[in-house]
C-alpha cells in the first residue's frame, strides 16, 4: 500500500487486482466486517462481454456494472443505476459498522466527482478506514479529492 500523505484513513493500493481480491476475501472470512465493492470473475462462455462485475463485500451481491457490448463496440458504457446500485449497498452496509472500506477502482466517473466518490466520503466521516485502487493516470485526481 502506497501512503496517501496523511489522509485519514485513506489509501492508495498498488498491488494488482487479484490480490486486492484475495485479500479482500481473506480479510472478510477471518471476521473482518468489510465493507465495499472488488472486481468479480465469473466464468465466461464464447459470446463477447464486458468484464466489469463487481462483488459487494458485505452482502456477497454480484453486481455487473456495465452494459454488455458486442464485437463492433471498442468499450463498454458504465451503467450509472448499477453504480448508485452498488453505492446504495455499501451504504447501507455502513449499520454494520465495518472495519474497512474497500473499493476496487477509483475511475473516471469519480474523478469527476461521480461514481463511488460520495460513499468514499461518507466513510472517512464515519472514520472508516478507506483502500482504495488507483491507476496511476489518477493519482492527480485521487490527491485532489483525498
Amino acid at each position: 500500500m502506497v501512503g496517501s500523505g496523511g489522509n485519514h484513513g485513506v489509501g492508495l493500493l498498488d498491488c494488482g487486482e487479484c490480490e486486492r481480491c484475495a485479500g479482500s476475501h481473506r480479510l472478510r472470512d477471518s471476521g473482518a466486517c468489510v465493507s465495499g465493492i472488488i472486481a468479480y470473475q465469473a466464468p465466461r462462455g464464447s459470446a463477447p462481454r464486458c468484464d466489469m462485475e463487481v462483488e459487494e463485500l458485505s452482502s456477497g451481491f454480484i453486481l455487473q456494472l456495465t452494459d454488455d457490448c458486442d464485437r463492433r463496440q471498442s468499450g463498454c458504457r458504465i451503467d450509472p443505476d448499477a453504480v448508485q446500485e452498488a453505492a446504495a449497498l455499501i451504504s447501507a452496509s455502513f449499520g454494520k459498522g465495518p472495519d474497512l472500506l474497500i473499493i476496487n477502482k477509483f475511475g473516471q466517473l469519480e474523478a469527476a466527482g461521480g461514481g463511488l466518490i460520495d460513499v468514499i466520503s461518507e466513510a472517512m466521516d464515519h472514520g472508516i478506514p478507506v483502500i482504495v485502487g488507483v491507476p496511476e493516470r489518477l493519482v492527480k485526481d485521487w490527491r485532489s479529492f483525498t
